[in-house]
């Protein structure tokens, strides 16, 4: 076990305006997750099976869930670097970025039209190249903050949550570019045509039977917040060289899962083949 002197000196620093404008988009997308769900109650329409209401909703928690993310782990690098104005610009423009994504996504749910995959006219075609753009500035703040995190010498916490981190959401993020990339090339979330007969994952919507990208694209993007968590719990309990190892072999793990996922998709095998009889 680790005697614990590492894990004291993990104090969190005085919040920076970039953390702070990170902690209010989180606070603002989770309102509008749950004023989009009282909408949905009653708006009983549909966009290819499902409510116009749940992309947006989708997309709302996500990005409450990616924030978080960000404003926890710029609290605990050194101030000189969470307080700084490029921070700031970073935050602004990834919730610029964000609001964007959002806001069309729901425009388009309420309009009972499509928001992904949607060039049938030349607005819509520019649109979803906005959107393309959009999630990369949304996606920045997991490779600059994690790559931070890397090199912070002063960063507030164990060394294997320091790496978790750094591995977490830089990885995250070029996992997640991957396979939306991936999706947005393929111009349907489908390898082929959709599933004739098909049942969902709870939750999630996934198809179980078509060959879906989303999984893939799911567990790219949470990268961030599961191997992280992975290493704060082996720092809690194993010492610091076993806690590394976890961190090693969980980040190691994930990624593979992630790129499995996406190559069965690929394959055009649905994701029920993944799982054995």
């Amino acid at each position: 076990m680790d005697d614990g002197t590492e894990a004291r000196r993990w104090r969190p620093a005085a919040s920076g305006a970039g953390e702070r404008l990170w902690w209010l988009a989180a606070a603002g997308c989770l309102v509008a997750f749950v004023m989009i769900g009282f909408v949905q109650r009653v708006d009983p329409r549909l966009v290819a099976g499902e409510s116009v209401w749940t992309k947006p909703m989708k997309f709302a928690i996500s990005t409450v869930v990616h924030f978080v993310t960000i404003a926890l782990v710029v609290r605990r690098l050194r101030p000189a670097w969470s307080a700084s104005g490029p921070m700031t610009a970073l935050a602004g423009a990834s919730i610029a970025a964000a609001l964007f994504e959002i806001g069309y996504i729901a425009l388009q749910g309420a309009r009972a039209a499509p928001s992904h995959f949607n060039v049938g006219t030349p607005l819509s075609a520019a649109l979803w190249s906005l959107m393309a753009g959009a999630a990369v500035v949304v996606l920045a703040p997991m490779a600059v903050v994690g790559a931070l995190a890397a090199i912070d010498g002063r960063a507030r916490w164990p060394a294997a949550v320091r790496l978790g981190v750094a591995v977490g959401l830089i990885g995250g993020a070029a996992l997640t570019l991957l396979t939306a990339f991936r999706m947005g090339a393929n111009m349907s979330r489908y390898v082929g045509a959709p599933p004739l007969v098909d049942s969902l994952v709870p939750l999630t919507g996934w198809s179980w039977h078509g060959a879906d990208l989303r999984p893939a694209h799911f567990l790219a993007t949470h990268m961030a917040q599961a191997v992280p968590l992975a290493a704060l719990l082996a720092s809690a309990v194993l010492t610091t060289q076993a806690s590394l190892a976890m961190v090693a072999l969980a980040s190691a793990g994930w990624t593979a899962l992630t790129l499995v996922v996406l190559a069965n998709a690929l394959a055009g095998r649905s994701l029920a083949m993944l799982i054995p009889p």
